[in-house]
């Protein structure tokens, strides 16, 4: 908790132990956790059941994740119109859309 550059919440601490728990069970049960990404048939129904099973997991942690380790992703441009709020992710995801070819859905 002393440590810079983490996060110093006991809940998202324990939330984060509890997500990477899920994520081994999830890499036993379908294969790997591409095959889990990729087993919903759209991406809203993968936001709800990460926002379901996940600690911490809304939308734009949703979106994120998914980008983040090249899983397939709405449009960014269109995603983010449906966003209420501008946060440093979104717009570093969007210098990095633009920058390489992102998998759409």
């Amino acid at each position: 908790m002393q440590a810079d550059g983490i996060i110093h919440s006991h809940s998202k601490i324990e939330g984060t132990i509890r997500n990477a728990r899920l994520l081994i069970e999830l890499a036993r049960e379908y294969g790997s956790i591409r095959a889990y990404q990729t087993s919903f048939a759209s991406y809203d129904a993968v936001r709800r059941e990460t926002q379901k099973r996940f600690a911490y997991m809304g939308d734009m942690n949703t979106y994120y994740w998914l980008f983040r380790t090249g899983a397939p992703v709405p449009d960014i441009e269109e995603w983010m119109k449906a966003q209420p709020v501008d946060h440093p992710r979104i717009r570093e995801m969007v210098r990095h859309a633009r920058g390489s070819p992102v998998t759409r859905l």
